[in-house]
């Protein structure tokens, strides 16, 4: 695999490719099923909106993934005041390959909260379409950044 990211204070871009050398996946000795190269594009892009002394921002971020005639892009808003994060998102299905897809899959709020290093995280996907057959799924995430342990996201060493 590989992957780029090019950042600045507000903004960043970032492509993933995995899956390079197209492994082979079959569950049998004689088999030969590459696997498909997966793709990922996301951005984060700062607005000129409702900030406030330099403590909050918005920014809208995206993120889009394909993986054979597989796909999905998210896209959605999130506003940072101090450490604390607010973000609601869609996930898409732009190339419907099936007549019963779904456009817009789930919306998702997410929450999060920066403390002494920590990042943690929460979302729910409220699901709109009948894959999987659940009301939706939660996440819960915890980071540490060992190199800049500053107590908020949108600090520019961060």
């Amino acid at each position: 695999g590989a992957s780029f990211l090019f950042n600045n204070d507000n903004h960043w871009i970032g492509i993933t490719l995995r899956h390079l050398n197209r492994p082979n996946v079959s569950m049998v000795s004689q088999g030969d099923i590459p696997l498909d190269i997966f793709i990922s594009v996301h951005a984060s892009l700062e607005l000129p909106i409702l900030q406030y002394n330099g403590d909050s921002s918005v920014y809208f971020i995206t993120n889009f993934m394909k993986q054979a005639k597989y796909d999905r892009f998210d896209l959605g808003f999130q506003y940072v005041f101090d450490r604390f994060s607010f973000a609601l998102t869609a996930t898409t299905n732009p190339i419907q390959t099936e007549n019963e897809s779904h456009l817009v899959t789930s919306i998702n709020p997410i929450i999060g909260m920066a403390w002494e290093g920590f990042k943690f995280g929460y979302s729910y996907d409220f699901n709109l379409s009948k894959i999987g057959g659940d009301g939706g799924i939660s996440e819960f995430s915890i980071t540490y950044d060992f190199l800049n342990n500053k107590d908020c996201f949108g600090c520019p060493e961060y």
